[in-house]
């Protein structure tokens, strides 16, 4: 018979525990900084649970983990999707009240196991399981949910490689709900996050929104799919390498319509991004033809981008043999700070050279007669800018810690200050600088109609169903049909001028036969599509659409 128990002495706890009187204890799944999950069967109707208990030795830290831990089960017991992690139960075990949650059991291993021992994934596969995970997001972003800290290890693969694998998001611990009267769990203007994974705003300004969302999946996408972080390197280098658009992402991922869309979903302006993952999930299938046609990514030759040598500190710490992120459970916190610590403990890759600060300032050229100081002054404007950026994450990540885990705060104006000596030699007409931007190739119109769910044809070839995105390269047009059981057929020519469509589709007469597609007259065409006169712009800075009569 199972051992009851009402004080729970240490995180190890021996199998046949009671916790509250309901959960036993059956086996250990993995230990992180701040809690442990264990595997567990409900003693009354036999249901196998993961039950994720909190460590209370937490010093002055543990009251906010305390409500960070409460908070996470809350969050996520709003979402009900497929793609969030079940949370079934929650409670406090123990003389010392440890908060538990009791959650679904997960058969798999997380994302950044498969990228590390399994190796990058397909662009079909990386597609097809991306794709729920980005409408598990919306659920939450529709909720006034962002989830701020996604990264490899909070996205947990089920039965990978069967026909029933899917994407779980995992720990909602660091979310934030846009509520008016929410105050931060954490410390007045303390970061939450993996360096990583952080957007340019939020370093910056601590500005969230479903955007920052947006970033990080578009970063894991592109790590999922190359098998390489997008950003690596300490703290410093990897907060410098956000916030001036310095990102390595593979070749293929920067050319046509589908550079267009990750250059949208990685803009460092988090108003030009995807106001959110439904937006940036749209965006993704209205090109998903031709990135699930692409060869693996992995064989593909990474740019050969030059390096110049910065003075930033080494990255001194190994990976740790022990994972224990399993349920989203992060590394764990310093006493000082729960942030850095995760960027920190990743070697940069050798084959994605991390290009630091000088990569992307003009190196000096010979003097010649009076030099002009603009360039010179320009160009320490960029430096102070990026300055403040990594002084704005480190004041607000907590302070210093650890030598081993993390540099001390102190040492970010070191860093940052070393590279301005060769600037005084900086004259005229400097070269241009390097950063990730991709040319627009093509025109993304965005198509609408009500009711939705209409089917797409594109030159009378079935493409998609609407909301959908119709991508125009220069100088070509395109014939779009729209077709839906009950209602007419509707027909437009569009080009690389055309507007985003709100098309009201026209029901069709009882007696009327279903709608055919059929190849147009010579020398006739459907009416182009007219430019509105005046065009709002929206908050997010994209156009706002317009109903069409057909």
């Amino acid at each position: 018979m199972a051992n009851s128990t009402t004080d729970l002495p240490s995180r190890s706890l021996p199998i046949g525990t009671v916790v509250d009187g309901r959960y036993e204890i059956t086996g250990l799944l993995g230990q992180g900084g701040f809690a442990t999950v264990f595997r567990a069967r409900h003693v009354h109707i036999g249901s196998e649970v993961a039950l994720k208990i909190l460590d209370l030795k937490l010093g002055k830290t543990e009251k906010e983990f305390v409500e960070r831990f409460i908070r996470e089960a809350q969050i996520a017991s709003r979402i009900k999707h497929p793609n969030v992690v079940n949370i079934y139960d929650f409670g406090f075990a123990g003389s010392q009240d440890r908060p538990y949650i009791a959650m679904e059991l997960l058969v798999g291993h997380e994302l950044s196991d498969e990228i590390q021992e399994r190796g990058p994934l397909t662009p079909k596969r990386a597609l097809k399981l991306f794709l729920p995970a980005l409408e598990a997001l919306q659920q939450g972003h529709e909720l006034g949910i962002v989830h701020k800290d996604l990264k490899p290890a909070n996205l947990y693969i089920t039965n990978p490689e069967s026909p029933q694998e899917i994407l779980k998001i995992l720990d909602f611990g660091v979310a934030r709900i846009d509520a008016a009267d929410m105050a931060k769990l954490t410390g007045t203007g303390e970061i939450l996050g993996t360096p990583n994974y952080l957007a340019p705003e939020y370093i910056q300004q601590q500005i969230v929104t479903p955007a920052l969302d947006v970033y990080q999946m578009a970063l894991i996408l592109a790590e999922a799919i190359s098998g390489e972080r997008a950003v690596s390197g300490n703290p410093y280098t990897a907060v410098m390498l956000h916030c001036s658009g310095q990102l390595q992402i593979p070749e293929v991922l920067k050319r046509g319509a589908i550079g267009d869309i990750f250059n949208r979903a990685l803009s460092i302006n988090h108003l030009q991004r995807y106001p959110n993952a439904g937006a940036f999930a749209a965006g993704l299938k209205s090109v998903a033809s031709s990135f699930n046609a692409l060869s693996p990514i992995a064989n593909h030759v990474m740019a050969a981008a030059a390096v110049v040598t910065g003075n930033f500190p080494a990255d001194n710490t190994t990976p740790s043999a022990f994972r224990p992120d399993y349920y989203g459970e992060s590394d764990g916190p310093t006493e000082d700070n729960a942030v850095v610590k995760a960027a920190a403990s990743q070697t940069p890759s050798a084959r994605m050279p991390v290009r630091p600060l000088a990569a992307h300032i003009p190196l000096p050229e010979p003097p010649v007669e009076k030099p002009n100081r603009l360039p010179l002054l320009l160009a320490v404007g960029a430096l102070l800018v990026l300055a403040l950026c990594i002084a704005a994450f480190f004041l607000l990540s907590g302070g210093e810690a650890p030598p081993v885990k993390e540099a001390q705060a102190a040492k970010a104006a070191e860093v940052v200050a070393k590279p301005i000596a060769p600037l005084e030699k900086v004259v005229d007409k400097p070269k241009k600088k390097e950063e990730m931007t991709f040319e627009s190739v093509s025109t993304s119109v965005e198509v609408q109609t009500t009711p939705p769910g209409a089917q797409v044809y594109i030159d009378f070839e079935e493409a998609g169903t609407t909301p959908y995105t119709v991508e125009v390269l220069p100088g070509e047009e395109v014939r779009l049909s729209i077709m839906l059981e009950g209602y007419d057929l509707f027909e437009v020519t569009l080009d690389e001028s055309s507007k985003p469509l709100v098309i009201d589709l026209v029901p069709s007469p009882p007696d009327q036969p279903p709608a055919e597609l059929k190849p147009p007259v010579a020398n006739k065409r459907p009416p182009k599509v007219k430019k509105p006169t005046t065009e709002p712009e929206q908050e997010d800075g994209s156009m706002s659409g317009y109903s069409i009569a057909p």
